[in-house]
């Protein structure tokens, strides 16, 4: 959701300047800075507060700031730069701070099984996705192998 709309800013800031050069590597920039700063600063927030409320704030906070920087009219500048430094730093939030809620939100049987489940469709899925790529790679060149030794 939110992390894949955060990764398409910097074309979008690009489309807005213009093409000029430079501008969606410094949007990235701001993006990752703001990513840095929140991860850590709202980890350190939900230990002294109440973990739910932390939580709902963030989610709250990042949907509100998600669509000011989408929904208002923007032009690239100093404004938008800011923006992409909260919207980047607020989605991004949910992953420093997202480990230390976990245990308190689901019993330790819940997420193992979670765990193992996920594991095993992951590596049956890798396994026949794999078997027909190798199928497929073999017959391509054996058919060719065969063009060049006759």
């Amino acid at each position: 959701g939110t992390w894949g709309s955060v990764q398409w800013i910097p074309a979008w800031a690009d489309k807005l300047s213009g093409k000029t050069p430079g501008v969606s590597a410094v949007v990235q920039m701001c993006s990752a800075c703001g990513a840095i700063v929140f991860s850590i600063g709202f980890a350190l927030i939900a230990e002294k507060l109440n973990r739910r409320i932390a939580y709902f704030s963030l989610a709250s906070i990042s949907l509100i700031a998600c669509a000011i920087l989408f929904r208002i009219p923007m032009e690239y500048g100093a404004g938008f730069r800011f923006w992409t430094f909260l919207v980047g730093g607020i989605t991004a939030g949910f992953y420093g701070w997202l480990p230390l809620y976990l245990p308190e939100l689901f019993p330790t049987r819940v997420r193992a099984t979670s765990a193992a489940a996920w594991t095993a469709a992951v590596s049956r899925s890798e396994m026949s996705v794999s078997r027909s790529v190798i199928g497929v790679g073999r017959r391509y060149w054996t058919a060719r192998s065969d063009r060049y030794t006759s």
